[in-house]
């Protein structure tokens, strides 16, 4: 990828880089010159849905431009440049085809249409997938012209509140369905592609909780394919409000995506803790996890560092190594354990105004530090699961 250029592309919804969190933080990896945005005035944010006003012909430096709005793809690029070094891209552009609240399907709001990311309410391609699939072509078309050629195209997909209660298979089946038309249309392009799945946060300090069953989806996305991983689980990062992420939050939530889309591209990809067996003796759970060695943050979210079980309390939790140790108040098996995926009462509040209500505190021991904001460091997160 050192003569190349890297397409970082988001989708979704709002916080697929389309939100407004505030002015871009003052960091010098963001003023780096190898990040660059199209040219057709949509910036990094993309077109939301509205008509392009002309097509992508070439290229310029993201610094000078886009300061009003913090970009997750922006700290993402700065985050793969860093990690890794000589071996990096030539150039990383960045770029949007997200629209906020879109669900996948086309839905009718009385008398209104309003189009899904991938289909109309007639079952046809959305506008949006098509836009984003003509912007790619538009995207390395321009470059192959100009030079650095597009050589990888790394997806950041983040999407789910508005599919709260879309059944998990039925959501597993629509991911699948978009990313095989993906690479079928850009298969004459013949780049690598991969997806990089944000697992979303959840409300606020204050909502209705975060069991959402396309949450849990995501996972299964990314055992089945090769193409697709589990990149973040989104609930540590700082909330601007219920759902949208500030700028505090973008900046870190982009710079865990870096260090996803930089460990895919140098073949060492990185792997989140994951459940791999659930035991029961008496009171005590043992769950065994891959990945890295791991801990409770010491700053833990509402209950029980996010453990709870569906019938039953959950009265300690232990970490260490690969191994959590739950104590339960009354014998059970682990039938009902749910971790960072939680059913609230509308109105429920917790400790951290800023922090997803249905979060965790399981995360890795190791932790490397932020390039964007001084003082903070970056772990990796279990993700949600429920069993």
């Amino acid at each position: 990828m050192r003569d190349k250029s890297l397409l970082i592309m988001a989708f979704g919804q709002s916080n697929a880089d389309v939100h407004n969190a505030g002015p871009r933080l003052a960091a010098a990896p963001l003023e780096d010159p190898r990040l660059v945005i199209p040219d057709d005035g949509a910036g990094f944010r993309g077109h939301m849905g509205l008509a392009p006003k002309r097509p992508v012909s070439g290229f310029t430096p993201f610094a000078p431009f886009e300061r009003r709005v913090m970009s997750l793809t922006g700290a993402a690029g700065a985050r793969v440049l860093h990690e890794m070094g000589e071996a990096a891209p030539a150039r990383i552009i960045l770029r949007s085809g997200a629209k906020g609240g879109r669900r996948l399907l086309g839905l009718r709001q009385g008398e209104r249409e309003v189009d899904g990311l991938l289909r109309t309410c007639a079952g046809d391609v959305s506008p949006l997938f098509a836009s984003l699939l003509r912007v790619i072509a538009e995207i390395c078309e321009a470059a192959a012209g100009q030079g650095p050629e597009v050589g990888a195209i790394a997806f950041v997909f983040a999407h789910g509140e508005s599919e709260r209660r879309m059944e998990r298979g039925t959501y597993v089946g629509l991911l699948h369905e978009m990313m095989d038309q993906v690479a079928e249309v850009l298969a004459p392009l013949a780049l690598p592609l991969h997806w990089h799945l944000v697992q979303a946060a959840g409300p606020g300090a204050e909502g209705a909780g975060n069991a959402w069953p396309n949450r849990l989806a995501l996972a299964d996305i990314a055992r089945a394919r090769p193409d697709a991983s589990l990149a973040a689980a989104a609930y540590p990062w700082p909330l601007a409000d219920g759902v949208h992420y500030s700028a505090e939050g973008k900046a870190l939530l982009g710079e865990v995506l870096g260090r996803a889309i930089a460990g895919q591209l140098s073949g060492t990809p990185r792997a989140l803790p994951e459940l791999a067996r659930a035991e029961a003796e008496g009171t005590r759970l043992r769950l065994a996890f891959t990945g890295p060695e791991l801990t409770l943050d010491p700053d833990p979210p509402a209950g029980r560092h996010g453990f709870a079980m569906a019938r039953g309390e959950v009265a300690e939790v232990a970490a260490s190594g690969h191994e959590v140790e739950i104590t339960l108040a009354a014998p059970a098996g682990p039938g009902g354990l749910s971790y960072a995926y939680a059913p609230w009462s509308r109105g429920t509040r917790s400790g951290h105004p800023h922090a997803a209500l249905g979060g965790g505190a399981l995360r890795s021991v190791a932790a490397v530090p932020s390039i964007l904001i001084p003082g903070r460091r970056l772990h990796d997160w279990a993700p949600a699961f429920a069993l």
